[in-house]
Parts: C-alpha cells; structure tokens; sequence
C-alpha cells in the first residue's frame, strides 16, 4: 500500500488498513520504504541504513533564532523544559521508540556487504564534499532515524538533530536519516497491535534509496527464514543535504509490484 507523506497520511492510512476487517494481518511482516536525507557525517546519497531507534524531531518547543538566549545553540529545546539540554518528560508518549536490535543487527549482518546502486548524478553530488562518508560510494550502514514533517537543512538544526537524539535516547541512538512518517508509522501498528490485530515483533521499517528496492526484497526473504522476530527500521536513505535522487514513476511501479509479490510480506510505501 501507499500511505502517502507525513504523519497525518501515514497514520491514518495504517489505522484503515490494520483496524478494517477485510483483513487479517496477525502473522503479517510490515516492510516501510520511502526517501529519506541523509546526514553528511553518517552517509552519503544512496546510502541504506537500519535503525534501531525513531525519534521524533517536531515534538519540540521552538523560539526564533534572532530571540534565543545568547548562550543557547539553538532555539530548539523540549516541551517543558528550561533549556536546550533538558531532557523532556516525554509526555506524548511518542517522541521516541526504541525497536528491535536483535532484528536491526540480523538486518545490518544479511546486507553490509552488498554492493549498492550507484549512478553519474550520485556520483557528482558527493564530490562537492570534502571529507567521508559524504563523498564516498553508498553503502549499508547502522544508524537512527528522525521524523520532522517540517523540511529543513542546514548545519545548525542540524547540530540539534544529532544533539535531540542523543538527548532523548539517552545518548544511544545516533542521528543519520530524516523522514517524515516513522514515529506515526510505528504508533499506528502499536495501536492495533494493542489489540491483536498486528505482531509488532513482525514489523520492520527502514530508509534505503529508492535504486536498492530490489535488495531490499532478498534481505527480508532471507529474514525471514532466520525466524526472528521484532521490530526494527526498515527506511529508505536519500541524502536531502546532498542531492536527491528520484526514479521514474515506471521504475517505482515496477519496485512496488516486486515488492508486492514478495510472498509473506505487506510493503508500506511513502513516495515523494
């Protein structure tokens, strides 16, 4: 299925899909993929990550810029708290989800040494970086993912990103990917998993390039068959910081019914 972007689209979409009774998803394997950006000191365009944490970034409390204390970084700090540093109370109950590392780790171990897509445009978008990964051929990596509806680059925020991962998975999780629907995603099926309708020790999102689908399909059929269970994340990497590279609508037409026909598994896709 097609949820389509941000949080509002894609937790209405699975809430529908898991809570109509047309059908019955109890031993069904949930695989996300859409696009992500990337962070330049963890990846480079292409790159495919697993996580095991997502966090949310727009559960934030923000003061303009020009007006933040002079000693702050930024004017990012979390709800109900006095200062940037603060670690908030997590009142919302979704800022951030720790998944399955038993599952990520299986992931990472099935894929590091796959040999990704590459392309000309890819290519000359990592040049213009001066140091790695940035500059180096995508490849598969660990790492964590955040969730922000708001699109946003640059050095500052993204200074805040790494700093409000660390802050609210208390110095765990490391900042690598953006997306827009993760902590939604993952909220929904926790919902309907809440009432059986959903094994969340059977769902698994993550952030690759688009020019990987393929791949993605072999890693989870070999998943699979190791019998393990949990959730971890199964999310597409894009390097919005970099450059973006987008396939044709033919080509994600042709990954989407590969993906579709991939026997035990329901493909949950966000497309830009």
């Amino acid at each position: 299925m097609t949820t389509g972007m941000g949080h509002a689209n894609a937790a209405a979409s699975l809430m529908a899909l898991t809570f109509s009774d047309k059908f019955d998803l109890r031993r069904t394997y949930f695989m996300i993929a859409g696009i992500a950006g990337i962070d330049p000191m963890q990846g480079t365009v292409g790159s495919a990550a697993w996580a095991k944490y997502l966090v949310d970034f727009g559960i934030q409390w923000e003061l303009d810029a020009r007006e933040k204390p002079e000693s702050w970084p930024s004017g990012y700090l979390g709800i109900n708290t006095k200062s940037p540093a603060d670690k908030p109370p997590l009142d919302y109950k979704t800022e951030v989800f720790k998944l399955n590392p038993d599952l990520a780790d299986a992931a990472y171990a099935l894929s590091k040494n796959v040999v990704l897509a590459d392309s000309p445009e890819a290519q000359a978008a990592r040049a213009k970086f001066s140091y790695a990964p940035a500059n180096q051929p995508p490849k598969v990596i660990q790492c964590d993912t955040l969730a922000s509806d708001t699109w946003w680059s640059g050095k500052y925020i993204g200074e805040r990103a790494r700093d409000w991962t660390k802050l609210v998975t208390d110095g765990k999780g490391v900042y690598c990917t953006t997306q827009q629907e993760d902590n939604a995603t993952y909220e929904a099926l926790s919902r309907a998993a809440s009432v059986h309708r959903v094994d969340l020790n059977r769902a698994v999102l993550r952030r690759l390039s688009p020019i990987c689908i393929g791949q993605v399909i072999r890693w989870c059929r070999r998943l699979q068959r190791t019998g393990l269970n949990g959730a971890t994340a199964y999310r597409n990497t894009n390097g919005a910081n970099l450059a973006v590279y987008r396939p044709s609508s033919h080509e994600r037409f042709l990954r989407g019914r590969a993906v579709a026909r991939t026997k035990g598994l329901l493909s949950v896709r966000v497309f830009s």
